[in-house]
């Protein structure tokens, strides 16, 4: 794997400037639940929260691709500090999805429109410690001048702790039993994301055995068994 700094570096100095987030929007990055411990391994959670005092000027693209499903995503995270983080995908070329957008763009308005994204699809960190955690992104459009603007979120600020003994170990076994037997799409989902993330000698076997087996869970496990360590 290669680590973040000179990729994130290169994301940066091949993107447009950043300008300064327009007055009448604004863009939050949150932790959901308010969360901010996790440890090494499990999935983190986090919000794009979009707003505007003005209304019917701004608007969210009605499909928000995600990094599963692009290889050079509209969004980038930067870490800081980024030693001891990589980036799981770097090893894969970029790819744009052949799924159709259909929808109709939604204007930003008093009231936050949320998008929900996984860090661990971005960032795997293979230390503890404390990191701040920054987002831009290209996916709101100035309705007036058809010009994506490219915004800076805040700064949020995450630990990274080892997990407790027998931790990962638990969580392979029962992520292994969903996808054995579950015919729930939302628990089989996550059975994937769980294995993908853990990066553990545990959940290596199962990305093997299922990512072709499971078609919900299937995508994850392959980008997992891609970015294992034990591949």
């Amino acid at each position: 794997m290669r680590l973040l700094g000179p990729i994130f570096a290169a994301i940066i100095l091949a993107s447009p400037v950043i300008a300064q987030n327009p007055d009448d929007v604004s863009f939050v990055l949150a932790t959901q639940s308010g969360k901010t411990t996790f440890r090494l391994g499990e999935q983190i959670d986090l919000e794009f929260r979009f707003a505007s005092g003005t209304s019917s000027r701004y608007e969210v693209a009605p499909c928000y691709p995600s990094r599963r499903f692009v290889g050079t995503s509209p969004d980038v995270f930067i870490v800081d500090p980024d030693r001891g983080t990589a980036d799981p995908l770097a090893d894969i070329p970029a790819q744009i999805s052949g799924m159709p957008c259909v929808g109709v763009p939604l204007f930003l308005g008093p009231t936050p429109i949320v998008r929900n994204r996984i860090l661990n699809e971005w960032v795997e960190f293979h230390r503890p410690g404390r990191y701040r955690i920054t987002a831009t992104t290209h996916q709101i459009v100035d309705a007036q001048s058809h010009v994506p603007l490219r915004l800076r979120s805040n700064t949020v600020e995450i630990q990274m702790v080892v997990p407790e003994a027998g931790w990962a170990e638990t969580q392979a076994r029962q992520a292994i039993a969903v996808l054995e037997t579950s015919s729930s799409d939302d628990e089989i989902i996550r059975a994937g994301k769980t294995l993908r993330f853990l990066e553990t000698a545990e959940a290596a076997p199962a990305l093997v055995e299922f990512f072709d087996k499971s078609f919900r869970a299937g995508p994850d496990l392959r980008l997992g068994l891609i970015g294992s360590p034990y591949r």
